[in-house]
């Protein structure tokens, strides 16, 4: 499937439910977060060659209170876990001479909870979400039906957040929240 849906059919329940798009703002990390590892050692991040490119992996699990659930989380299991993997490909000469470094291509695999808009509930069952991409510094680039929706729907995504943005980092959850409380002020 391609392209952006605005509702979704249910195969589990049968029922039709507004989709509300992943569209986390922002999504940062405000100084290096993994540049040390456990113990405060500097974190040795680990490379594959192959030709002129550089390879690496990294699977980050996140745990955090589901902002949708009360104040017993630990005791009913409301809090939010998932695993994000990532691939990376760098070009090993822009890598090993420090100039100025992009990710020529990626992947990322999400392996999660059901989003809330889904109307899941607690049925057992997990989500698994894999993408590739690539670099790009051209909208040209980007297939149209995603800029176009980008500058109807989400056109701060198509600048870059200032660098010393302190905004605390949103999740599909604390967006799902924001959207049911504007949904409730109505």
């Amino acid at each position: 499937m391609t392209g952006v849906f605005d509702t979704w059919e249910n195969p589990f329940t049968g029922e039709t439910v507004d989709v509300v798009h992943v569209a986390n703002d922002p999504v940062d990390m405000h100084a290096p977060m993994f540049a040390v590892g456990r113990g405060g050692k500097p974190l040795k991040l680990q490379f594959q060659r192959s030709g002129d490119v550089l390879a690496n992996s990294a699977e980050i699990p996140l745990f955090y209170s589901n902002p949708l659930a009360g104040d017993y989380q630990k005791y009913v299991g409301g809090a939010y876990h998932a695993m994000e993997i990532f691939n990376n490909f760098y070009p090993a000469d822009e890598l090993i001479s420090g100039d100025s470094l992009t990710i020529s291509r990626m992947g990322w695999t999400r392996v999660s909870q059901w989003l809330p808009w889904m109307e899941m509930g607690s049925r057992p069952g997990l989500m698994i979400v894999n993408a590739n991409g690539f670099s790009t510094f051209d909208l040209e680039d980007l297939p149209k039906n995603l800029v176009d929706n980008l500058k109807e729907r989400y056109p701060l995504y198509l600048t870059p957040p200032p660098l010393d943005d302190h905004r605390p980092n949103d999740t599909s959850w604390t967006v799902f929240k924001k959207h049911l409380e504007s949904r409730a002020e109505k």
